[in-house]
């Protein structure tokens, strides 16, 4: 997963919110989104103990990017 993009857009709405309170009105689920998947999620995998990032092995992650349900990396539900 490449998450350069998801990591600019952290920063952009990180400066917007700071900027304009109201940025955020009727698009939180959105932006919420956009911030989880703008965490260094490999430093984080790096991290935790082998095969314990379920956020990331078990689809979760990807839900979000994809907006549809992903059981594991790169593979889709119906």
């Amino acid at each position: 997963m490449n998450s350069g993009e998801f990591e600019r857009a952290t920063a952009m709405i990180e400066q917007t919110l700071a900027a304009d309170g109201r940025f955020a009105e009727g698009r939180q689920v959105e932006l919420a989104n956009w911030l989880v998947m703008g965490a260094n999620w490999r430093l984080i995998g790096r991290l935790l103990p082998s095969h314990t990032n379920s956020l990331f092995t078990g689809g979760w992650l990807n839900s979000l990017v994809h907006g549809r349900p992903m059981p594991r990396a790169g593979c889709c539900l119906g």
